[in-house]
């Protein structure tokens, strides 16, 4: 008796997953198939649905965000995205997460079925399921989600309440034809509770997720993908062949500039003998830099000057790259916070650091001066002993130093 009650569990939550009926109609079903077609107004940039109260019974999502809650959560950042997300729903237990795993078996058998017969496309039983939770300061960059096999993506939003102020929208991109590079944002979908987004996966449906902007909500979603039943890819979903990507141009390191013009801009503090040998024992130690009052007063008013009465230009495709600029002949940007250097050594969370910095920010802006170093060899070694070593040279070089202004200070007494 004990063990078939999770199942009874599962079987009565299952009674509470029904699609609204607005969209169980024949009229809906050839909207539906218009817009994919190409002939509605929804067609662009590339066929998208948002069904607005997509289950009729709306207070079960209060169970589905209470079980995820009490899910593992594992954190996902790299180049591409930053969030966090569960395993599939098809490795959830259903004695421990009966809501879930009731919500899993109506994608596979009701909506699947739903969506075939309202697009006319043939899916198989393989569906990928997951969890996915942004916080403040996450998001999803554009991308095209083209898999071999998936035919659908799809999302239902869960957390109430969520403002247009809060970001995270799910952002699509016209693209240009030639390349298939996404361009703009032409529109952009709000992640409303009990809203269902809904695309066909093809050549060109590059989309992305802005950035969170909430400190207090997070925004909760169930998402994922339909794929295509064997040998049934339709081709009018997926869309002709792309061009071969251009590779993006890589900037090459100058080395037109000599010592005595980096000097002219720098602080006489750092141009010292002997600054430079603790400099290096503390960027050793932490791997971090922070040079305050690096650049001189009047090379840095007026570097900031000239930043402040540019003219910017946003750069892409946003899918590789995507910055502003001044004019291609740009030659030196300078930091104007503080007047600060900050020598960081690359590691995993430098990116998440510059996210951090772009999200504090706002609606303000900062400019920044950014440096590669590609490994030069200077003919010293970087290693704990080499510090060692300048340790003892600094403290001959203190003592002959001392010496020297003593004997200085006689030749002045003599002087005087």
């Amino acid at each position: 008796m004990a063990s078939q009650q999770p199942q009874q569990s599962v079987t009565n939550y299952s009674l509470q997953f029904r699609i609204n009926a607005q969209y169980m109609n024949d009229q809906f079903r050839d909207s539906v198939r218009c817009c994919l077609n190409g002939s509605h107004e929804d067609s662009l940039p590339f066929p998208h649905f948002a069904f607005a109260e997509f289950l009729a019974d709306s207070t079960i999502l209060s169970g589905i965000r209470r079980e995820l809650q009490s899910a593992a959560w594992m954190p996902k950042n790299n180049d591409l995205y930053s969030l966090s997300q569960t395993v599939d729903l098809a490795d959830f237990h259903a004695e421990h997460y009966p809501i879930l795993s009731a919500f899993r078996d109506f994608m596979l058998e009701d909506v699947r079925k739903w969506l075939m017969h309202v697009t006319g496309v043939s899916l198989d039983d393989r569906l990928a399921l997951t969890g996915s939770r942004y916080s403040s300061g996450d998001c999803l960059l554009p991308h095209d989600d083209k898999l071999e096999g998936r035919a659908f993506a799809f999302v239902l939003y869960l957390t109430p309440g969520w403002e247009e102020s809060d970001g995270g929208q799910l952002c699509l991109f016209d693209s240009d034809p030639a390349k298939n590079y996404p361009g703009k944002i032409v529109k952009r979908i709000q992640p409303r509770e009990n809203t269902f987004s809904l695309f066909p996966v093809q050549h060109n449906s590059w989309h992305s997720v802005s950035e969170v902007l909430s400190e207090q909500k997070q925004r909760l979603s169930l998402n994922g993908w339909f794929h295509y039943a064997s040998g049934t890819t339709n081709v009018a979903l997926t869309g002709p062949n792309c061009a071969v990507e251009e590779p993006i141009c890589r900037v090459e390191p100058s080395m037109n500039i000599t010592l005595a013009e980096v000097n002219e801009w720098l602080s006489p503090n750092y141009i010292r003998p002997g600054q430079h040998r603790q400099i290096k024992r503390i960027f050793a130690y932490k791997s971090e830099l922070s040079l305050q009052q690096f650049l001189n007063n009047e090379r840095y008013n007026k570097a900031l000057d000239e930043l402040e009465k540019a003219q910017f230009e946003c750069v892409g495709p946003p899918h590789k790259s995507y910055f502003a600029v001044r004019e291609t002949n740009e030659i030196l940007r300078v930091v104007p916070t503080m007047n600060t250097a900050a020598i960081v050594f690359r590691e995993p969370e430098v990116l998440n650091f510059t996210k951090y910095l772009n999200h504090r920010t706002g609606d303000g802006h900062f400019f920044v001066l950014s440096c590669s170093f590609f490994g030069i060899s200077t003919g010293e070694s970087e290693s704990e002993s080499s510090l060692e070593s300048d340790d003892e040279e600094e403290g001959e070089e203190g003592e002959e130093e001392e010496e020297g202004e003593q004997e200085e200070e006689e030749e002045q007494r003599e002087g005087i």
